[in-house]
């Protein structure tokens, strides 16, 4: 089987993606546009996802039990986090901060309680963060955008009722007496109003006159969907929030660093020895340069150099299985291990992963590859100083002066 016998059955379906602008969001202004320009790539989940809300299930649930819940601790919270998924950026951009934060309400699917208590999550709310908010040096790298679905934990619980949580009162998001829960919240963080959650409680925070804070988990590419109205967002680095504003004056933000980033920061420092085969990290599921350039890029990188490929954890869907024994049949190796990338010792290259970023952090050496880039694309590679395949490996992100996490908390607490 050739590259091109392998390609051109990956176009059907999936549109070509639109030329982009290099500093500034595609569309800047409104969630319409995106969400159309969106659904165009994702017919299959955007048609789930109208079914959930057109029949309830993403506030109220089912006969299966309920689909999101809200967890309360303290008295009086100001503030209210809102999850949308058990990603690991998610983790580290909501979850994380809770054990900065006493008194706090979280609105999420019931998946995600199991994480509340976690070594990033609510370490048993230590009380208000102290501190001076954005210290240290601002990173000017980010982390992947690209939804991640692996690592949701059991939680319990029967049919029709909610989970618990150790520390938190927990009641479907549907119960009685939610809305006095949120009688003193003033602030709201979620990751966007594009998800199901977070546009719930976006509508709620205009219609009670609470501040809507935006909390950057990925890197930004031009194809990210638009800042609320009025929100305040809390970047990665000024020029991450200058591309994301796309000149817009209705939005705020200050500078926050990455969560993740710094966790990977935290981990011993790995060293992947002078001959390891370099690890290419896979992004056939994502939209922003056509799953044909994806496929043919990742292909043939890894079969000039010898290097593993490892799927991204979203590539289950029958294509891109279809396209991972088709690879085997050709001799490239597959990762199939399921081991966490932050135990990765090997090398690191992708077209423009996240991982590359987690990898420098790390120490290990890292590197983009992106032959035939559009300019949006080298002009992300150099807001992340990501460095392409040959030349010097990419630096480590900047050191940030206190953890991210209590800084996105003292955020919330000083307004």
């Amino acid at each position: 089987m050739t590259l091109t016998d392998l390609a051109v059955p990956l176009l059907v379906g999936h549109a070509p993606a639109p030329q982009a602008p290099a500093d500034h969001l595609l569309f800047p202004q409104r969630l319409a546009p995106w969400r159309a320009w969106e659904g165009s790539h994702h017919r299959l989940r955007r048609a789930r996802a109208a079914v959930a809300l057109a029949s309830g299930r993403v506030l109220h649930g089912g006969a299966g039990g309920p689909e999101a819940v809200i967890a309360s601790r303290g008295r009086a919270p100001r503030v209210a986090v809102v999850v949308d998924a058990p990603t690991s950026s998610q983790q580290a951009a909501l979850i994380a901060p809770l054990a900065h934060l006493r008194d706090v309400v979280v609105v999420c699917p019931p998946e995600v309680l199991a994480l509340l208590d976690g070594p990033d999550g609510a370490r048993g709310g230590t009380g208000p963060a102290t501190g001076t908010p954005g210290g240290g040096t601002p990173e000017a790298s980010g982390a992947a955008a690209a939804p991640e679905t692996d690592g949701a934990p059991e939680t319990g619980g029967s049919p029709g009722t909610a989970p618990t949580a150790p520390g938190w009162d927990v009641v479907p998001l549907s119960a009685a007496g939610v809305a006095e829960r949120l009688d003193s919240v003033t602030d709201v963080l979620a990751v966007g109003h594009y998800l199901p959650l977070g546009a719930g409680a976006y509508r709620w925070a205009q219609s009670h006159g609470a501040r809507f804070v935006v909390v950057q988990h990925g890197i930004l590419t031009p194809f990210m969907a638009p800042l609320p109205v009025g929100a305040h967002l809390l970047a990665w680095s000024e020029a991450d929030a200058a591309f994301w504003a796309s000149g817009r004056r209705d939005v705020s933000h200050e500078v926050v660093a990455s969560q993740l980033l710094w966790r990977a920061a935290q981990e011993p420092p790995a060293d992947a020895g002078s001959d390891a085969a370099p690890t290419f990290l896979g992004q056939l599921h994502g939209v922003e340069l056509g799953r044909a350039y994806m496929t043919a890029t990742s292909h043939d990188f890894c079969r000039a150099t010898g290097a593993l490929y490892r799927p991204h954890p979203a590539e289950r869907d029958r294509l891109s299985r279809w396209t991972h024994a088709a690879w085997e049949r050709e001799g490239m190796t597959i990762d199939r291990s399921g081991t966490p990338l932050v135990e990765t010792r090997s090398p690191v290259v992708s077209v423009f992963s996240t991982g590359v970023l987690e990898a420098a952090a790390r120490g290990l050496a890292a590197w983009v590859h992106a032959p035939g880039a559009p300019d949006w694309l080298n002009a992300l590679h150099a807001r992340y100083s990501m460095s392409p395949w040959g030349a010097s490996p990419t630096p480590p992100p900047p050191a940030t002066g206190q953890e991210p996490a209590r800084t996105v908390a003292l955020a919330l607490t000083r307004h």
